[in-house]
C-alpha cells in the first residue's frame, strides 16, 4: 500500500512541477488562473445539480459537505493536468506557419 502512494504521489507532484515550471517559463498567469476558474466550477456544478434533484438526499449532504475536498482536489491535480492539455493541444494543434 505504501507503494501506492509513493506512485501517486510522486506522479502528482510530478505534473505539478512540470506544470509549475512551464508557467513560469511562459509567464502564463492569466491562463492558469482560468484554467482554475473552469476546473473548480465542475465541482460546484455536480453538487449544485445534486441539490437541484433532490435536496434532501444523501448525495446533497455529503457533496455540500466535501465540498472544500472536492475543490483541492481540482486545484491540486485538475488545474496542473488541465494547463498541460491547454499547452500540448496549443503546441499540437496550434499555429503553423
Amino acid at each position: 500500500m505504501i507503494g501506492v502512494f509513493l506512485f501517486w504521489g510522486s506522479l502528482v507532484l510530478l505534473l505539478f512541477g512540470y506544470s509549475v515550471r512551464l508557467v513560469v517559463a511562459q509567464k502564463a498567469y492569466k491562463t492558469l488562473g482560468v484554467i482554475a476558474l473552469l476546473v473548480c466550477l465542475y465541482p460546484i456544478f455536480w453538487v449544485t445539480a445534486d441539490c437541484f434533484v433532490d435536496g434532501l438526499s444523501e448525495a446533497c449532504v455529503w457533496g455540500k459537505a466535501y465540498m472544500p475536498l472536492y475543490l483541492g482536489i481540482a486545484i491540486v491535480i485538475g488545474t496542473p493536468l488541465g494547463f498541460l492539455v491547454y499547452h500540448f493541444g496549443r503546441k499540437l494543434f496550434g499555429r503553423r506557419g
